[in-house]
């Protein structure tokens, strides 16, 4: 289940890192580090370091989302302190997770290889899902929003990131799409919406951003038809 767990840790901290920007910010170190490049060349590598800077302002909501600058510092948050103090509690019954109403059935075509529950004061607050289907495999996730993660905290990446943030709307509900610049691709990024109060999450190691959009799209309309 370390995979799905994987998921898990993105939906619980939306921290979308920025790779270094070609024009160096004020302040920017070079780092020298013996070391090999990614082609396995000797040699020092030269490691562009942007020192965060605490939050001023600038961030732009889309929905329970906010989308902070690149290069702002992480905005730690506070668990509050009359909230349920008990340790959350994973579960692979079958039987609690699809009794949950986070539960997530698998689309058409696809199967369930492996899923797992998560549970917090007796609560399911979160269900996670590995399907089987036409595009490869899916990993599924559904957590369930308490006020004190909101907002959704996005941390931006430069412009000339590797990766890179789209903002859209899924089906009627805000969603945020991480992706190479250059286009969709597996095994990197995800779709994510926010949904009456949850929060869908779907990556792949198989099918790019797109497939997983069409995909996110069919499960809300799934959810809206309850």
């Amino acid at each position: 289940m370390s995979v799905l767990l994987v998921a898990a840790i993105a939906i619980a901290v939306l921290m979308i890192g920025g790779a270094a920007s070609q024009e160096r910010p004020s302040g920017a170190k070079i780092l020298e580090r013996a070391d090999r490049g990614p082609s396995g060349q000797p040699g020092p590598v030269n490691i562009l370091g942007n020192p965060a800077k605490p939050y001023t302002g600038g961030a732009v909501e889309h929905g329970p989302y906010r989308l902070l600058p690149p290069g702002t510092k992480y905005i730690p948050r506070e668990y509050p302190k009359d909230a349920p103090q008990e340790q959350p509690v994973v579960t692979l019954d079958a039987s609690v997770r699809a009794g949950s109403s986070l539960y997530i059935a698998p689309l058409p075509g696809f199967t369930e290889v492996r899923g797992s529950a998560t549970l917090h004061a007796g609560e399911v607050v979160l269900t996670e899902a590995e399907w089987s289907g036409p595009v490869g495999t899916v990993y599924v996730a559904a957590r369930l929003l308490k006020p004190w993660n909101l907002p959704l905290d996005v941390y931006l990446s430069y412009p000339d990131s590797a990766l890179q943030v789209r903002v859209e709307t899924i089906s009627g509900y805000p969603a945020v799409i991480l992706e190479p610049a250059r286009g969709p691709a597996p095994n990197v990024g995800y779709v994510q919406a926010a949904v009456d109060g949850e929060l869908i999450h779907l990556s792949s190691p198989t099918t790019g951003q797109d497939t997983l959009r069409t995909l996110a799209a069919q499960i809300i309309e799934e959810r809206k038809s309850r």
